[in-house]
């Protein structure tokens, strides 16, 4: 067996039975609305960030117990 034998074939995995096809075509659809839209339009794009007000180091080594979670 070389480098450039292929893998062996795999078995074929059965459709999972959740979802119909019309429905993840349809869920397919609206996806490729949103993201078109957002790289077309993107008025409704927001990012969210928590900002935390914290008391200022009073020395050094306390500064760098704490930079590692200021600058993540």
């Amino acid at each position: 067996m070389g480098l450039r034998s292929l893998p062996p074939a795999r078995p074929l995995m059965p459709e999972p039975s959740g979802m119909s096809a019309p429905l993840r075509i349809t869920l397919m659809a609206r996806a490729l609305g949103d993201y078109g839209r957002l790289m077309l339009f993107p008025s409704q794009l927001h990012m969210e960030r928590t900002v935390l007000w914290t008391q200022p180091a009073g020395s050094d080594s306390d500064w760098r117990q704490t930079v590692g979670l200021e600058y993540l």
